[in-house]
């Protein structure tokens, strides 16, 4: 359960860098065939849902707020990771997505309890470091998920540890009670 739960919350942390897709229309998928020899197989792939620098900004302006209406918990701001933004397709969306992953992560870390003081401190890191690096990447959102900071891996094990320690329980976990961002179990 906490293993899903993680893994949710890391797949949501990258698609907002860039890396995958996320929109409120359904994903849209293809399929690829390899030859008869190699055996048939079907390979599925996303599309990004691709909007203007504007909307973009909305909807980063739009998850700020949710953060906002999010109580302090950490429970309640990992709640908030199914808030996914775009994918961002020009330097001004990657500088915004940026500016959104680098709250988030400084939320993050301020909510963490003390037994995930590890959690804490790499979330802190990405949060100091992702600007720099995504300045140095010129905020181009093809080069943005390459950026140290943002590795899946780390990301993984510092979600983990901070859900584990916050006791954070799926909203749709078998007696989780109301809400994502309901603490126990």
């Amino acid at each position: 359960m906490t293993k899903r739960w993680v893994g949710v919350a890391v797949a949501v942390l990258v698609m907002t860098a860039g890396v995958g897709c996320s929109s409120d229309e359904p994903e849209v998928a293809e399929a690829t065939t390899t030859t008869e020899a190699e055996a048939t197989t079907t390979a599925p792939t996303t599309t990004a849902l691709v909007v203007d620098d504007e909307e973009f900004t909305s909807r980063v302006d739009q998850f700020g707020e949710q953060l906002d209406a999010a109580s302090a918990s950490a429970c309640d701001l990992i709640g908030q990771l199914s808030t996914a933004l775009p994918t961002p397709t020009t330097a001004a969306q990657a500088r915004d997505a940026v500016r959104a992953l680098t709250d988030l992560f400084t939320r993050l870390a301020d909510a963490a309890p003390p037994e995930a003081a590890s959690s804490a401190a790499t979330f802190r890191e990405i949060a100091a470091a992702l600007p720099g690096e995504a300045e140095a990447l010129g905020y181009d959102p093809l080069k943005l998920p390459t950026a140290p900071s943002l590795q899946a891996e780390r990301l993984g094990t510092a979600m983990t540890d901070l859900v584990t320690a916050a006791g954070c329980v799926p909203e749709d976990a078998p007696g989780a009670g109301a809400g994502a961002g309901t603490p126990g179990g």
